[in-house]
């Protein structure tokens, strides 16, 4: 019986699973995850921003897949390839067969003390910080930068959590009783424009909405140093300084790296070739946020993680059944963005939207890509609901 192990359970290592438990029925099919609960990571700025639970963002692992899947609650810190093992921290050795490697990212070197969203407790600690600096805010007459929450990143999370952190802030100091006084969201962006590498005119419409919201974007601006709760950056050759009690970093990602003395390495990413499989390598893949494509890099996103997991999969399967690997071509099938509640700006087939409509799809896309009935019922459930009104009272959650 062949032995596949899949290490990282992100958007790449589950699809490539689902495949291969739908594909294959005689084969031991191994899971390293340290965490028990997939993170539907796209939406954690609506957990930062107090829209959604924790629980409507995330699934046991268990639910997800069905058969012949072990999931081993650890991190891998070394791979062998030509021993084909697995290392985890926990001191378990794995031989395997067939690796993918789907470890996916990181954020780039946020400096220390700063808060990053990539994960859920992320996500519950910006809305804690939030939270805090409201409260404080009511109590005192002068709020100082209580109020203002700076956004290092113009990316799409830095976009999406800047206009729903503002709605937040908005909401929150009303029901405080904060009558006097606005809260302020800046956005630093290092390059020319935000969203780098999006359709220009999805550019467009984000800067505008983002502007029209009132929401500072200062691009340009490239930070020299950060201490405590005041950002260095310089913009057009002068060093300004940005003050603020609420600062995330959400610029850049690297890979989350593995161990790994056997393969060829582009900055941390495994360097793969046309068919997935990592240079010299012929049972090993690697995929998403993990990997880079030889002389053919791709976007660091969710659709690129999906579909690379499920072509890997494939393969896979070919090469159990004696063919050769197929090279991995990919689709792109549009871009989604949401811009604050019932907003959103997207580009489907060449075809270009905006306002409720495009938020109303960009919802409804990601509820199809969860799993299980009851999950989408949760997310569609909690979704609607805030259509009319958001929670008005302080919500404790953990995880």
């Amino acid at each position: 019986m062949k032995t596949i192990v899949v290490v990282g359970g992100g958007f790449g290592g589950i699809y490539a699973i689902k495949k291969l438990q739908h594909k294959l029925k005689d084969v031991e099919i191994v899971l390293f995850e340290p965490n028990n609960r997939f993170v539907f990571t796209p939406l954690l700025h609506e957990v930062a921003a107090d829209i959604l639970h924790v629980p409507s963002v995330t699934h046991e692992y268990k639910c997800i897949f069905q058969k012949h899947v072990t999931q081993m609650l650890e991190k891998v810190v070394k791979i062998d390839l030509n021993k084909k093992t697995v290392h985890g921290d926990g001191g378990t050795v794995k031989s395997y067969d067939y690796i993918i490697i789907a470890t996916g990212s990181r954020t780039r070197e946020p400096p220390e003390g700063v808060m990053e969203l990539k994960t859920i407790n992320d996500a519950l600690e910006v809305r804690r910080k939030a939270e805090h600096n409201i409260e404080s805010a009511a109590k005192v007459k002068n709020v100082g930068k209580l109020l203002d929450v700076i956004i290092v990143g113009g990316g799409p999370t830095g976009v999406e959590l800047a206009t729903e952190m503002l709605e937040f802030y908005k909401f929150r100091m009303k029901k405080e009783f904060i009558r006097d006084k606005e809260p302020s969201v800046t956005i630093l962006q290092s390059g020319p424009t935000i969203l780098k590498g999006i359709d220009p005119k999805i550019q467009e419409i984000a800067m505008n909405r983002l502007e029209m919201k009132g929401i500072e974007i200062i691009t340009e601006a490239r930070v020299k140093s950060v201490h405590k709760n005041n950002i260095i950056a310089t913009v057009n050759g002068q060093d300004l300084n940005f003050k603020s009690e609420c600062i995330i970093w959400t610029a850049g990602v690297t890979p989350n790296e593995v161990e790994c003395a056997d393969a060829e390495k582009q900055r941390g990413y495994f360097v793969v070739d046309e068919s997935l499989r990592i240079i010299g390598q012929d049972n090993a893949y690697a995929i998403g946020d993990a990997s880079v494509i030889q002389n053919s890099p791709l976007p660091n996103l969710a659709q690129v993680a999906v579909q690379q997991g499920v072509h890997s999969a494939n393969n896979i399967i070919r090469q159990i059944y004696g063919k050769q690997p197929k090279s991995f071509k990919y689709n792109n099938r549009g871009f989604l963005i949401s811009i604050g509640q019932k907003y959103g700006a997207g580009q489907v087939f060449g075809v270009h939207f905006k306002g409720f409509l495009a938020w109303f799809f960009w919802r409804t896309v990601y509820i199809s890509k969860f799993m299980g009935v009851r999950s989408k019922a949760r997310l569609a459930s909690e979704y609607t609901i805030r259509l009319f009104r958001r929670r008005a009272k302080k919500t404790q959650e953990s995880f």
